[in-house]
C-alpha cells in the first residue's frame, strides 16, 4: 500500500480495492462517514488541518471510476476526477477536453484538450501529503479500522 517504514508490516493483502468491496454496497454517505472518521483520527493524533483536508483530497480516489482504487461504488457516489456520469450512471471520460490545471501524479489523457489543457486525465499519482503526516495517516487508519472491527 506504499508505506515504507521499515517498522510497518508490507502489506499482503488484495491492493485491487475494486474487487475487495465489490460484494459491499458502498453509497455515498457510508464512503463519506468512512472519510470523516479517518481525519477524525488524524486530527486525534495532532494533525494539521492542511494535513487533514490533503487526506480529504487523497480519499477522492477512491470514488467510483475506471482504475483499481474504487471504495464507493453506487451511483450515487461521484465520479473520480475527470470523469462525469453518463446516461446510465457510468463514470466515463470525455473524448475531448479542455483545460489549464495543473496537479500531480502520473497519468494519460482522454482527449486532446485545447489552450493548455491535457483533455481529462486519470491521476494514480497520491496526493501530496507532507511526511509527518504520513505516519499520523497510517496510524489513523490503523485506528478506524480497529474500531470497525
Amino acid at each position: 500500500m506504499g508505506c515504507r517504514d521499515p517498522g510497518f508490516p508490507a502489506y499482503a493483502g488484495n491492493p485491487d480495492l475494486r474487487s475487495v468491496h465489490s460484494g459491499m454496497v458502498i453509497h455515498s454517505a457510508q464512503f463519506n462517514y468512512f472519510v470523516q472518521q479517518i481525519q477524525d483520527a488524524a486530527t486525534s493524533f495532532g494533525a494539521s488541518q492542511k494535513d487533514v483536508d490533503l487526506i480529504g483530497f487523497a480519499m477522492q480516489r477512491f470514488e467510483r471510476g475506471d482504475n483499481v482504487n474504487v471504495i464507493c461504488n453506487q451511483h450515487d457516489c461521484p465520479c473520480q476526477a475527470g470523469l462525469t456520469a453518463d446516461s446510465n450512471g457510468n463514470c466515463v471520460g470525455s473524448g475531448s477536453g479542455t483545460g489549464n490545471g495543473t496537479g500531480t501524479g502520473t497519468g494519460t489523457g482522454n482527449g486532446n484538450g485545447g489552450g493548455n489543457g491535457n483533455g481529462n486525465g486519470n491521476n494514480n499519482g497520491a496526493a501530496m501529503i507532507s511526511p509527518s503526516i504520513g505516519g499520523l495517516f497510517v496510524a489513523a487508519m490503523t485506528a478506524v479500522v480497529a474500531l470497525l472491527l
